[in-house]
């Protein structure tokens, strides 16, 4: 099998540390954030808060939380940060990139969430009740669909789309109010958790 001149089919350690990386996100070139638990060796806190690394993953700097927060759901535009909390169940909000968070009850447990690409305030969130969509960082919600969940893209501002765990494809064009089919996943997408009505 020939894959060029780099064999870009082996993955490689980025780094030395053998923590346990939750939430993990991509919010820029070579610049990650993340959070989970530390490494056994490591003297750190069992819940990391939340973590960053600007050299594509060799090393991480706690930001903020640390002993805190257990972020099992990260995502980022520009300097404004949303992370699921899973030791509190609150939804934590952030405008000056980690640094500084506000409390947020969200609607249910999130799987996943997406920011609209047009207006960071703008959200929904995937939970195990459905969708549910915020226009202003997460302080009212507002249910979208009680019978699907699942990974969620907000690729554009008229796109938002969904892996539901049957491994279906959906497109929205409207914030979550109505998904159109586009595709499916070859294999399915089982990891995705299914929302209950």
């Amino acid at each position: 099998m020939t894959t060029g001149p780099k064999d870009q089919s082996k993955l490689q350690r980025a780094g030395e540390s053998r923590q346990d990386v939750m939430g993990f996100s991509v919010v820029g070139p070579g610049r990650f954030i993340g959070s989970g638990h530390p490494d056994p060796s490591q003297s750190s806190p069992p819940n990391l808060g939340l973590i960053e690394s600007r050299d594509a993953g060799k090393s991480f700097r706690s930001v903020s939380l640390l002993g805190e927060a257990d972020f099992h759901t990260l995502r980022s535009a520009g300097s404004q940060v949303y992370g699921f909390d899973g030791a509190s169940g609150k939804l934590m909000v952030s405008a000056d990139g980690g640094r500084r968070w506000v409390a947020r009850t969200p609607p249910a447990g999130v799987f996943d969430l997406a920011i609209s690409p047009d207006d960071p305030k703008r959200v929904v969130v995937s939970t195990e009740k459905g969708l549910f969509a915020s226009t202003d960082a997460g302080k009212r919600w507002r249910p979208e669909r009680s019978d699907t969940a699942g990974l969620l893209a907000w690729t554009a501002a008229s796109r938002l789309v969904l892996v539901d765990g049957e491994g279906q494809v959906s497109s929205s064009s409207n914030a979550a109010k109505s998904f159109a089919p586009v595709g499916s996943m070859d294999g399915g997408a089982g990891w995705v958790v299914r929302a209950t009505p």
